[in-house]
């Protein structure tokens, strides 16, 4: 359950960044301004080109971030000797 947790955190950061980055990317590659790449993107895919490649990142993504949060979670409980089952909601 940690595992997926993190895995699905993980796609969801990536989901909200990915335009973001996908705009840096064009940026560093041409030599126009943000407006220039934005407006380029848009013409040529619509909305959802803003989003495109985010597929194949989200699944290289999921277990790498599966993987890493979930043995941080476990490594926290065993190095703190936390009892989870002792957890109570205030």
């Amino acid at each position: 359950q940690k595992m997926l947790v993190g895995g699905i955190s993980g796609v969801i950061g990536l989901s909200t960044v990915f335009p973001i980055d996908l705009i840096k990317t064009r940026l560093q590659i041409s030599n126009v301004g943000l407006s220039s790449v934005c407006h380029d993107v848009f013409a040529k895919h619509g909305m959802f080109g803003f989003y495109r490649g985010l597929g194949t990142t989200a699944v290289m993504v999921f277990p790498e971030k599966a993987i890493k949060l979930g043995v941080n979670d476990y490594f926290r409980d065993v190095f703190c000797n936390y009892d989870r089952n002792n957890e109570t909601i205030p």
